[in-house]
């Protein structure tokens, strides 16, 4: 038998060992990689869960009941309620009790707002939720009287009718979030 062959005898099981081991290695770092990026994607799917639950769906369907309660209240005309009231209009019967329920609702989201607006990422949204909430609490102000005159101050904070397409604009975009996730994860298990 000659010198190699002597030496792949000798270390050949140990080279074979150590092959096994690093191969080993390889295939467990690798399955960790997975198991970490879908806890990732689990993780943040969970998160666009509680977002919808906990404040944009809660958030839209306030904002729709609002919209509708406001067109009657409306009645076809044209008309910032907000303006109406710092310049003294009073509104009676069916009309005050549409505005109230209005200025509930408003309560309503504004404590919304408070309370879950932090699921909010976006700048702009977020300076529009400020809007809206500081909206909601003229308007209860003006419908009590406690605000009066001085339109120019106040016309500013008229209510930011743009803030239902940003509304929509966000749930749209966490909903295909997660439709990106759940085809991730799919791909995932089709590898393993």
């Amino acid at each position: 038998m000659d010198d190699l062959s002597k030496y792949i005898l000798s270390f050949g099981p140990l080279i074979t060992a150590v092959a096994t081991l690093v191969a080993a290695f390889y295939v467990q770092h690798r399955n960790n990689q997975k198991v970490l990026k879908q806890k990732q994607r689990e993780e943040e799917r969970k998160e666009i869960f509680t977002k919808l639950k906990d404040f944009y769906g809660p958030l839209q369907r306030l904002r729709g009941k609002s919209n509708e309660l406001h067109k009657l209240f409306k009645n076809g005309r044209e008309f910032r309620t907000l303006i109406k009231l710092l310049e003294g209009e009073k509104f009676s019967g069916n009309d005050k009790k549409l505005l109230d329920s209005i200025i509930d609702i408003g309560k309503q989201t504004d404590e919304l707002i408070i309370k879950e607006g932090g699921w909010v990422q976006d700048s702009e949204l977020r300076k529009m939720l400020d809007k809206v909430t500081a909206h909601y609490t003229l308007i209860d102000l003006a419908a009590k009287d406690e605000l009066t005159g001085d339109v120019k101050r106040f016309e500013q904070f008229v209510f930011p009718n743009e803030i239902d397409d940003e509304i929509e604009k966000e749930i749209v975009r966490l909903n295909s979030r997660l439709n990106e996730l759940d085809e991730e994860i799919l791909e995932e298990y089709k590898t393993w």
